[in-house]
């Protein structure tokens, strides 16, 4: 049914009732002659192929069915701008630029990307931790490119955060500095009044 096909090897099912032969070729030359109803066992090139069926009845007339294929096993270019695989950032997205080539279909997470000549930039929504991105590219034969990368995403502003905490620690002991250092020197000074009374 397909035109473009991603396997050199096809079969092909050839059903009929009657007195028939068949006989098959590609790209010109005999591959089956004076064969039976079955499946048909067919080994193509890369590129393009024809194939042709005919059917001969004893009278010698024939039958034929022509198809035209296209064999691409090769996946389609996928190149990716900036290596994002083991990033840690603090923002909520990431940008992912790059190239592949004309009527492949990508898809980011499973979501369709579109191209512009081939090119595409595409914001990647990040949650907190790891995220996983993977790009596909895929072709007419259903060949497939993918680039996947693990992007990680900080809490935002958690360095910030970590000096806040320090400065409240700091205040706290300061603060207990203080309060001790005043409840010494209030009880000197009552030590030092009784020493004087006493005396």
């Amino acid at each position: 049914e397909k035109d473009v096909v991603n396997t050199k090897t096809v079969l092909v099912p050839v059903e009929f009732t009657g007195e028939y032969t068949v006989s098959a070729a590609l790209n010109g030359e005999l591959l089956v002659e004076g064969g039976k109803s079955g499946q048909y066992r067919v080994d193509m090139k890369e590129g393009d192929n024809t194939l042709v069926f005919y059917l001969e009845d004893p009278a010698g007339n024939l039958f034929s069915y022509v198809k035209s294929l296209q064999v691409d096993t090769v996946p389609p270019q996928l190149s990716i701008q900036r290596d994002l695989d083991g990033l840690s950032i603090p923002d909520s997205w990431v940008y992912l630029e790059g190239h592949s080539e004309q009527g492949a279909q990508l898809l980011l997470n499973g979501q369709p990307v579109s191209m512009i000549s081939g090119y595409f930039q595409v914001r990647c929504d990040l949650g907190l931790g790891d995220n996983q991105i993977t790009l596909t590219a895929q072709d007419a034969a259903g060949n497939q490119a993918q680039y996947t990368a693990v992007v990680s995403r900080t809490a935002q502003g958690s360095n910030i955060m970590y000096w806040i905490i320090g400065g409240v620690v700091f205040l706290l002991l300061t603060a207990l500095y203080v309060f001790l250092f005043i409840r010494g020197v209030k009880r000197r000074k009552q030590n030092e009044e009784k020493n004087k009374e006493n005396s």
